[in-house]
């Protein structure tokens, strides 16, 4: 079942359908089933591209919650998208990492 879940998210978010794949997301957690990381990162950053920071947001405490752990360069991609392209995220990631 879980992998199931898996595709289904790997496939909504390859087709930029993020609100579905919130959806599968919500599932999975219902179901107690934990996406992997690097699906909870392309998850999030459609979600902040798409400009739904709230739903952004709880897929990361989410992915806090669980003890996800992800790379650093996802951290900068994911801070590139929330705080924009003009450097910015450079900066937040040196601050939180001090």
């Amino acid at each position: 079942m879980q992998a199931t879940y898996h595709m289904m998210l790997d496939g909504f978010c390859k087709v930029e359908d993020f609100e579905g794949g919130l959806k599968v997301h919500n599932a999975m957690l219902t179901s107690e089933h934990c996406p992997m990381a690097d699906t909870y990162c392309r998850l999030v950053e459609g979600l902040l591209r798409d400009g739904n920071i709230d739903h952004a947001c709880f897929v990361v405490e989410e992915m806090e919650k669980r003890k996800i752990r992800v790379k650093l360069q996802s951290w900068e991609v994911l801070a590139t998208h929330a705080c924009g392209a003009d450097g910015g995220a450079r900066k937040l990631l040196t601050e939180l990492s001090l």
